[in-house]
């Protein structure tokens, strides 16, 4: 039988896997999804939709999609206007996404295998 203590660790274990599954799904999905900033544009017929993503930005209805940040427009220190610093900061965001939200994951549930797993291993895998 578990005892309240190892209740605690079990619940805490269950709770760390839903929240590092949810984690996982959610940065999956932002670095793919097209459509992290969006601007609408009221106009006729229809309205100028304007959609920035991680990579990449798309213009409604027109449907056309391009890189983004634009290397020639926007990162471009000569003579383009464009702004080296915010294709920095644009291109850490998205290392950020791809390589630290992961690293935090697994140090996060490792930390919590290491703190919650003694009644497991106690009582065996039943």
């Amino acid at each position: 039988m578990m005892d309240n203590n190892d209740k605690r660790k079990l619940l805490l274990q269950i709770i760390t896997l839903f929240a590092l599954t949810l984690t996982t799904l959610t940065s999956f999905y932002s670095s793919i999804n097209k459509s992290w900033i969006t601007l609408v544009i009221p106009s006729d017929p229809e309205p100028l939709i304007d959609s920035v993503g991680l990579y990449q930005r798309c213009v409604y209805p027109a449907n056309r999609c391009v890189l983004f940040p634009e290397q020639e427009r926007q990162c471009s220190s000569g003579g383009g206007g464009g702004d080296d610093v915010f294709c920095r900061l644009w291109w850490i965001a998205g290392m950020i996404l791809g390589c630290v939200v992961p690293v935090l994951q697994v140090l996060i549930s490792l930390g919590v295998v290491y703190y919650g797993g003694g009644w497991s291993l106690r009582k065996g895998w039943v």
